[in-house]
C-alpha cells in the first residue's frame, strides 16, 4: 500500500514565528478541482457572454429595421395629412366664395404681386414620383411673409387631381428654395400634355397661381 502522507504549509514572520498547517492530500486535489470549476465557470460566462451580444445585434438591426419602416409610414401620413388640410382649406374657401366653375378657376392665373416664383421645374423622373424644383422671391421685403405652397396635378383632359407632397409651409423675409418629390396619383395613366398648377396661400387667401408643363 502507498503511504499516505500529509502536506505540511509554513508560514514564517520576520519576527521569527512560524505557522504551521497540515493537510491531507484531498486539500490539493479540492483546490484544483475549485480551479478547474472557476476556469469552466469563466469560459461559460464568456461563452453566454458573446451569444447574448450577438443575439442584442441582431435584436438592435431589427429594431433599427422596424424603425425605419415606422418612420417612412410615419412620413407618408405627414404628407397625406398636410394635403388633407389643403384640400378642407380649399373646401372652406369654396364655401365661402361664390359659386364658380372650378375648370374656370384653374385656369385663371393670378399674381398678386407679393411674391415672385422663379425657375420652376417639374420633371416627371419615374412613373409614380414628379421631382419640382422653384425659387420663391418675397416681392416686399423685408417685411416677413408667412404662407404655404400647394401643387395639383391637370391632365390633359382637364381633371385636377390633387399632389402628395411634402409640408411646403414657408416663413421667408427674402428668399427660399425649394427642391421637392410629389407623389403622382394613381388614377393618372397618361401624363402626356399634363401640368402642374402651382397656388401660393398667404394668410388663407390665393397670391399666385399658374400652370406649368411637365417635361
Amino acid at each position: 500500500m502507498r503511504p499516505r502522507g500529509k502536506f505540511t504549509l509554513l508560514l514564517m514572520h520576520d519576527g521569527g514565528k512560524v505557522h504551521r498547517f497540515r493537510f491531507g492530500r484531498a486539500v490539493p486535489a479540492f483546490l484544483l478541482l475549485l480551479v478547474c470549476l472557476l476556469i469552466l465557470a469563466g469560459a461559460a460566462g464568456v461563452w453566454a457572454c458573446l451569444v447574448w451580444g450577438e443575439e442584442r445585434r441582431a435584436w438592435q438591426a431589427e429594431r433599427e429595421e422596424l424603425l425605419t419602416l415606422l418612420n417612412q409610414d410615419r412620413v407618408v401620413l405627414e404628407r397625406l395629412a398636410v394635403r388633407l388640410a389643403q384640400l378642407e382649406e380649399i373646401a372652406k374657401q369654396k364655401a365661402e366664395a361664390e359659386p364658380a366653375d372650378e375648370d374656370a378657376i384653374y385656369h385663371t392665373t393670378i399674381n398678386r404681386q407679393v411674391v415672385s416664383i422663379r425657375e420652376p421645374s417639374f420633371v416627371q423622373v419615374d412613373r409614380r414620383t414628379l421631382h419640382i424644383v422653384l425659387d420663391m422671391y418675397n416681392a416686399r421685403p423685408p417685411r416677413p411673409l408667412t404662407g404655404r405652397i400647394m401643387f395639383s396635378l391637370r391632365t390633359a383632359d382637364e381633371r385636377v387631381l390633387p399632389l402628395v407632397h411634402e409640408d411646403t409651409r414657408f416663413d421667408i423675409i427674402r428668399f427660399r428654395k425649394f427642391d421637392l418629390f410629389a407623389t403622382l396619383p394613381p388614377a393618372v395613366t397618361d401624363m402626356h400634355n399634363a401640368s402642374v398648377i402651382l397656388e401660393v396661400l398667404v394668410k388663407g387667401e390665393v397670391v399666385f397661381r399658374n400652370n406649368y408643363l411637365i417635361k
